[in-house]
């Protein structure tokens, strides 16, 4: 629970002994921690110690796709699909087309993420939301439905599944059960920001605009 330690420790195992995991390492935990510039240089000094590792340029298409340069984030996921096209890598570049408004070709990268492992519910949900920013709402929602089915056979699954079955039922009209089941994975995790981040978007498709800005404060 001391992300402040843990940051310092890693910084001086990286000058006792720099090598790409530890660096690696050491930016995951700077990022999470809001040190974005220490992060990148980090992970640039990982792809210059090892070149050819996707790992550390995934990294950094991570980062710029989290905190950073949306631009820079396409060429490098861009860059990794060309020569070796992973699922994560797919979804990843289809989020950051979606955030540019490619919706099209964000529609496009999320096929084929789903083409290496199909039926998965996270993309798949991901590409719901793609199709239903280009207009094709029929078609989104039956991607919603199939995602909040694949979620509900795994069982309760997590909290953070939890919300993303809650925000299919937003979009089907079952606006009531999806406050509800946001509701109870807040309970359950409530020092969770990705839960909290999920449920505001819950409240919002419910039309609980109140509930959705405290959720995302």
């Amino acid at each position: 629970g001391d992300l402040s330690a843990a940051v310092d420790l890693l910084r001086q195992a990286v000058d006792r002994s720099p090598t790409w995991r530890t660096l690696l390492r050491l930016a995951e935990l700077e990022q999470r921690s809001g040190a974005i510039d220490a992060a990148r240089g980090h992970l640039e000094s990982a792809m210059a110690l090892v070149p050819g590792n996707t790992w550390p340029v995934a990294k950094l298409g991570e980062l710029e796709l989290l905190y950073g340069d949306l631009g820079r984030a396409e060429r490098i996921y861009r860059d990794l699909v060309a020569t070796n096209p992973q699922r994560s890598d797919l979804t990843n570049l289809g989020i950051v087309r979606f955030l540019l408004e490619d919706y099209e070709g964000a529609v496009a990268s999320y096929r084929r993420a789903l083409e290496i492992e199909p039926g998965h519910a996270a993309v798949t949900f991901n590409l719901a939301d793609a199709e239903l920013a280009r207009g094709r709402r029929e078609a989104a929602l039956a991607l919603y439905r199939q995602t909040f089915e694949a979620l509900a056979a795994r069982g309760e699954g997590s909290p953070v599944d939890r919300c993303l079955q809650a925000q299919c039922l937003a979009h089907l009209g079952n606006t009531s059960q999806a406050v509800e089941m946001a509701l109870n994975a807040l309970q359950e995790s409530p020092q969770d920001a990705e839960v909290a981040y999920q449920a505001a978007i819950v409240f919002a498709l419910s039309g609980q605009d109140a509930s959705a800005l405290a959720q995302a404060r």
